[in-house]
């Protein structure tokens, strides 16, 4: 009887022995799955948040090509009205040239202060260009004269045709 005791004993340690190396090996590779589970847990974190800044770039760079459209929307009738302007200045001189009725004369001048207040109020600016050095992105070449003083040497003599900005961008060159 203490033989069997004694083997039961020993199957039940050989028994336990077993369970305690399993346990292990469990806990081990349970060890190795979670590590593995938290790398790609921080890989896919890492992607995420990749895509979310990727994602709010986008809407930002949308929303400023947006306010660009609506703050230069209204560029090709700015131009047209340049013309109008133009028309105006030439009908002055003439007016003055002419010494034509000062209420006609009067009545252009407050037309031409009248459209250069609302161009001016919607940002559109004149490029000052007699006596400035040449600039090639605002003024534009229609002919060149000889001087005397090398200070003068690329400068713009005269402008045929006022030049005007839209903001920051060229509405047309001098």
């Amino acid at each position: 009887m203490k033989k069997k005791e004694e083997e039961k004993i020993e199957e039940t340690s050989g028994k336990e022995d077993v369970l305690e190396e399993k346990k292990e090996k469990e806990v081990h590779g349970s060890y190795g799955e979670a590590k593995e589970k938290d790398e790609d847990y921080q890989a896919l974190r890492d992607k995420y948040l990749r895509v979310c800044a990727d994602f709010e770039n986008a809407r930002k760079r949308w929303q400023r090509e947006q306010a660009d459209i609506v703050r230069f929307g209204n560029h090709m009738l700015l131009r047209d009205l340049l013309v109008i302007l133009d028309e105006m200045e030439q009908a002055l001189a003439m007016v003055s040239e002419h010494k034509a009725s000062e209420e006609v004369a009067r009545g252009l001048e407050i037309m031409h202060k009248n459209l250069f207040t609302m161009l001016t109020k919607r940002g559109v600016q004149r490029i000052e260009a007699r006596e400035k050095v040449f600039d090639p992105h605002m003024h534009e070449i229609v002919g060149t004269k000889p001087v005397d003083e090398e200070k003068d040497d690329h400068k713009v003599l005269e402008e045929i045709q006022k030049g005007y900005l839209l903001e920051d961008k060229i509405l047309r060159t001098a």
